[in-house]
């Protein structure tokens, strides 16, 4: 496993690792199926991390690729 800083290239990852954990948990802001699969918004929340207003960690399946959970903070 990897931790490291997100990337814009992982945009259509962290939606999917998002979207199924919405299925996982109640505590999550989204019900199951309610998020609506808008990349745009996700490449927003990356940018910010990128430009340094938050920081969003991933820690990725490094023989799948697979984004498995997500660390964010805003300043």
């Amino acid at each position: 496993m990897v931790i490291r800083e997100i990337e814009m290239s992982d945009a259509a990852s962290f939606w999917n690792m998002q979207f199924e954990l919405d299925k996982e948990t109640k505590f999550m802001m989204y019900e199951p199926n309610e998020r609506t699969k808008n990349l745009e918004s996700t490449k927003n929340m990356i940018q910010e991390a990128i430009d340094g207003s938050n920081l969003l960690l991933i820690a990725e399946n490094e023989a799948q690729s697979q984004i498995l959970w997500d660390l964010g903070f805003r300043s």
